[in-house]
Formats: C-alpha cells, sequence, structure tokens
C-alpha cells in the first residue's frame, strides 16, 4: 500500500510529499526517511479553503491555514472586490429588457456615440437606428431621447456595481476575522 509522508519545515509548512511503498500505514518510516512525518489516511491534497491557504502538517495531520495578517486578508479582499466591480461593468447592461455588451469594443462604440450625440445633439453620420443586443436582436434606437435612456441605463448599472463595491468594501472594514473578511462576496 502507499503510505504518504511530508517533508515539514519547523513551522509546519509542507515542503514536500514523498510516497513509500509499504506493506502497512503502521509499517516503519523506511531507512532513509528520518525526520519526515507520516501522513496516515492521507490520500492528495484537500482542496484549500482560499487561494492563499498553506498546507501545514500537525499533530492532527495536514491542516490548510492562511497566514496571512488581518489587514493582509483585507488588502486581497479589496483588490478582488475591484475585479468583480470590472467584471460586472464589463458584463453589460439591460435595455428594452436585453442584455448589451460593456466589453472593451461594445463601450468604445457606446461612448464614441454619445460623444457624437453630446457634441452636436444628433446620432454619427450613417446611424442605422438601432443597437445590436448580446443576443443578436436588434434594440430599436430611432431618436435622441430613447438613446439617452439607453446611454442612462449603462451609467446606472455602472452607478450600482460602485455602490455594491462600496458597501462590500464597508463591510470589509468591519470585517474583525479572516473568516468574516473571506465572507464578503459580490451578490450574485
Amino acid at each position: 500500500m502507499n503510505v504518504h509522508f511530508a517533508q515539514v519545515d519547523a513551522d509546519g509548512a509542507i515542503l514536500a510529499i514523498h510516497t513509500a511503498e509499504l506493506d502497512s500505514e503502521d509499517s516503519p518510516t523506511p531507512d532513509g526517511w528520518e525526520g519526515l512525518h507520516k501522513l496516515p489516511g492521507w490520500n492528495g491534497y484537500p482542496s484549500p479553503p482560499t487561494p492563499f491557504s498553506q498546507l501545514r502538517c500537525t499533530g492532527l495531520g495536514l491542516v490548510w491555514i492562511d497566514p496571512r495578517t488581518l489587514e493582509q486578508a483585507r488588502e486581497a479582499k479589496r483588490e478582488q472586490i475591484n475585479t468583480w466591480r470590472i467584471a460586472a461593468t464589463r458584463a453589460g447592461f439591460t435595455f428594452d429588457g436585453r442584455l448589451v455588451s460593456t466589453d472593451e469594443l461594445g463601450r468604445s462604440d457606446i461612448d464614441g456615440t454619445n460623444g457624437t450625440v453630446a457634441l452636436t445633439g444628433e446620432f454619427p453620420s450613417g446611424w442605422p437606428g438601432y443597437w445590436k443586443a448580446e443576443d443578436n436582436t436588434l434594440i430599436q434606437i430611432p431618436d435622441i431621447p430613447t438613446w439617452k435612456a439607453f446611454y442612462g441605463a449603462m451609467a446606472a448599472k455602472g452607478a450600482a456595481n460602485f455602490a455594491t463595491s462600496q458597501g462590500l468594501k464597508a463591510q470589509l472594514a468591519a470585517a474583525q476575522t479572516k473568516a468574516e473578511v473571506e465572507a464578503v462576496a459580490w451578490p450574485a
């Protein structure tokens, strides 16, 4: 049977996992493997609870620990909240019951059209009278008031994403433990 051993540092951090073919988990440690900790019943790394977790070997076997300070955990979560906000903004907005893309190209096209509308009060030359939704259906935008409502829907989605991120950052500031920090999540 395969029996697993861990090479650990002074803090119990796993440096390496070694496997030996032994008669049983109760077999003596193989010659030359002194200083390694036997991991009875271990059959692979369990999933880490956070991306920052480190596997440790203790008297109880393998355990995951988060070596970061509370402030380091908060800073990582702040960065994650910013990433979530960017993703939510790039995910688009709804207008006329349909999803409109706001990836880099879509947002650039929307802002370019809006720039012309803002400067001239008219659509750009060759305006087709519609915008294509994510599902490839056409959203009719025949006039400037409809365009303003369309652009306003995008701005409202951005403002909502900002408000959500600020609310999460307030929760983060109030968190007293790393578990509370990790519980902060973008709403589904």
